[in-house]
């Protein structure tokens, strides 16, 4: 229990098969310790520990595994000094492989009362397949695990989980391995907000994101000894003081194939990337920082000394030394990326978008051959390269970089007189068409967005991007040409649908919500009249976070329509368009929109204050939120429109953000439902889904 410095070591270790052991199934998800007929994840833990019953538990025998069924195993016996598994976290004093059913589905829950998993010096155990979250270490290490062993983690989510150092991972056995796990939204009062590395060992990271965490150093990594990183995100992360997404400050870093990106550091210091270079050794290869944002802009990405293997990409450098072999590294250049996102693989990452000078920019040699090579396979598990080249940074992109593609969703006229001279001596082409026509438009730009509209118009478009036009009737082309034309147009666009399938993350890391429904009233034609309401709870626990206090700081709010193959916000109030912002009645867009003790009440039909756009609350009329954590009922909430355009007919997600910022995104400070057709019942003119 007490901190032990030792090494946040991850080296893969194998259970010796002449020491395995049996199989203890846990069979309650109630927290006892030698009382009920059930075998809880508690007495398994002990049963293990001792190779003797426990419980309901069956006897241990060498390297003992447990399984742990879906459910949530919330950790409810109080007493965090004591270090035999009989109150607060679970110690795990013996070898023990412990697996659940999927991260999704297997939950230990440290209820804020003390850290879940303490690893003993000396003991080999792996974790794998479940959520660790709800743990606090308070004036200690590891709010989610402290290990003194050797530890093997792997398919694990590690959120919502405090303490002084390591928030959510503090390793200080001799060697450890953490393999496709996400390190999200946890905090530290000192450092290492997602993950602490301390003692004389090695600690490797391979195919994980650490994100949305905060400390003051080393807002997504602190290390103090020896750590590698491969195939790995570090995106998202707040360090206070300084290097929001990393801080090495006496150890040895080495990064291959490993993107550090939309980090902060809003004290000004360094946001991606701090090498102390007293003690601190950092070596980088194929390694991308770019995107992080610094209250000064010259800091954002990099700081001390970078020790460069060639190939990297370092988007600003004015805090940062860069030594070494500097072949083929690129700095100065925007990197182009997309959002952290589901690009596929069992973690989030940032996929290169269509013009990122990152793409078929790493070491030229065969991939995974060694030396300064990229890695074999890229974070999703891709098989490098794709294009001529490997790819910069964890993801390797498809050829040309990752696109968006979108088209018009709503009916518009526009009347438009327009005069345009164009002039070019390469492949630029003016086409005039009065028909019904087709223009289909590519253009490689940095948001990398393709999009098809389909017109019946009179339109003459003149463009430097490459066009393909497709009429019944006449049209007139000239390519390399100077023309001056003027034309009044009137357009009609309809009976089109919007897809996305590049979203920006509203909740990284959240928690689940519970009791969650929504009903829609008045759905069908005409449209524009929907009465929404979603209702449910935030299942955070006491604690995590510490307040929930919409007046200071905002929410968000998010329904999408998943039927039509790519995420599609219905109803959008949130950090990428209009959150609804913190303040008292008065601060808003009307006279008596704002917060009260009941809730935000929205009267104007307005949000954004103080521009108002007419019509940007997209119906919202209120929203409650409360919380009754103290009660054991989590954090409730109720949203409620009318006058709202939704046409969606499920699955349908909804997300809850306590706060209108990016940051409250991906700090986990939100919650996620998704509705599937079969829960969903339509009666008349109203939708109700459970």
């Amino acid at each position: 229990m007490g901190r032990v410095l030792g090494i946040v070591a991850l080296a893969l270790v194998v259970l010796a098969s002449d020491a395995r052991g049996d199989v203890i199934t846990v069979t309650t998800t109630v927290d006892e310790f030698g009382t009920g007929a059930g075998c809880s994840l508690r007495e398994a833990v002990k049963a293990a520990n001792d190779d003797a019953a426990f419980g309901g538990c069956p006897a241990g025998s060498g390297v003992d595994q447990i399984t742990i069924p879906a459910g949530t195993y919330t950790l409810a016996i109080a007493g965090a000094a004591e270090d035999d598994d009989a109150t607060g976290d679970l110690d795990v004093l013996q070898s023990v492989s412990i697996t659940g059913a999927g991260a999704a589905s297997t939950i230990v829950d440290g209820g804020g009362l003390d850290r879940v998993f303490d690893v003993a010096f000396g003991a080999t155990v792996s974790i794998s397949d479940l959520t660790v979250q709800g743990g606090a270490a308070t004036g200690d290490a590891g709010g989610g695990v402290l290990s003194n062993g050797m530890l093997t983690l792997s398919n694990l989510v590690v959120t919502g989980n405090a303490a002084d150092g390591g928030g959510g991972l503090a390793l200080n056995g001799p060697s450890s391995t953490v393999s496709d796990c996400t390190v999200s939204g946890n905090t530290a009062t000192t450092a290492g907000g997602g993950l602490e590395v301390q003692g004389g060992g090695s600690a490797t990271v391979v195919t994980s994101t650490v994100s949305g965490n905060s400390a003051p150093y080393g807002g997504g990594v602190f290390n103090l000894d020896t750590l590698v990183l491969r195939n790995s995100t570090i995106s998202g992360n707040t360090g206070s003081t300084q290097g929001g997404g990393i801080y090495n400050n006496s150890g040895t870093l080495a990064l291959h194939n490993v993107t550090i990106a939309a980090n902060s550091a809003p004290s000004g210091d360094v946001a991606g990337l701090f090498n102390n270079d007293v003690s601190g050794t950092t070596t980088s290869q194929n390694s991308l920082l770019g995107d992080n944002v610094s209250a000064t802009p010259a800091h954002a990405d990099c700081g001390g000394t970078l020790t460069s293997a060639g190939h990297n990409l370092v988007e600003t450098i004015g805090a940062c030394t860069i030594t070494g072999d500097t072949t083929g590294n690129v700095t100065g250049q925007d990197p182009v990326l997309g959002p952290l996102g589901d690009n596929g693989g069992t973690t989030a990452t940032h996929t290169l978008l269509a013009g990122s000078p990152a793409l078929n920019a790493g070491d030229p040699g065969v991939p995974g051959s060694g030396g300064t090579t990229c890695e074999a396979d890229d974070q999703i598990g891709t098989t490098r390269p794709v294009g001529a080249a490997c790819d910069i940074g964890a993801v390797e992109a498809a050829i040309g970089g990752a696109t968006t593609t979108t088209s018009t969703s709503t009916t518009v006229t526009t009347t438009t007189s327009t005069s345009t001279t164009s002039t070019t001596s390469t492949s630029s082409t003016t086409s005039t068409t009065t028909t019904s026509t087709t223009t289909s438009t590519t253009s490689t730009t940095s948001s990398s967005i393709t999009t098809t509209s389909n017109t019946s118009t009179t339109v003459t478009t003149t463009t430097s991007t490459s066009t393909s036009t497709t009429s019944s009737t006449s049209t007139s082309s000239s390519s390399t040409t100077s023309s001056t034309s003027s034309t009044s147009s009137s357009t009609t666009t309809t009976s089109s649908s919007t897809t996305s399938t590049t979203l920006a993350p509203v909740c990284v890391g959240g928690t689940t919500i519970s009791k969650g429904s929504i009903v829609i009233a008045k759905l069908g034609a005409p449209t524009g009249n929907e009465r929404i309401t979603f209702k449910g709870v935030l299942d955070f626990p006491l604690g995590q976070p510490a307040t929930v206090d919409p007046a200071s700081t905002g929410a968000q709010v998010l329904i999408e329509d998943l039927a039509t193959g790519g995420a599609v916000g219905v109803l959008d109030l949130t950090h990428l368009t209009t959150p609804i912002p913190p303040g008292a009645p008065g601060t808003g867009c009307g006279a008596k929109d704002g917060w009260t003790k009941k809730g935000y009440r929205n009267l104007s039909g307005a949000l954004a204050p103080p521009t108002c756009p007419a019509g940007s609350a997209h119906g919202l009329t209120n929203m409650v939120l409360a919380d009754q954590r103290s009660k054991g009922k989590g954090v409730r909430f109720a949203v409620k429109t009318r006058k709202s355009t939704l046409t969606a007919a499920g699955p349908l997600r909804a997300t809850i953000v306590l706060g209108a910022t990016e940051t409250d995104s991906l700090a986990g400070r939100c919650g996620v439902v998704t509705f599937s057709p079969s829960s969903c019942k339509l009666r008349g003119a109203t939708l109700t889904c459970r």
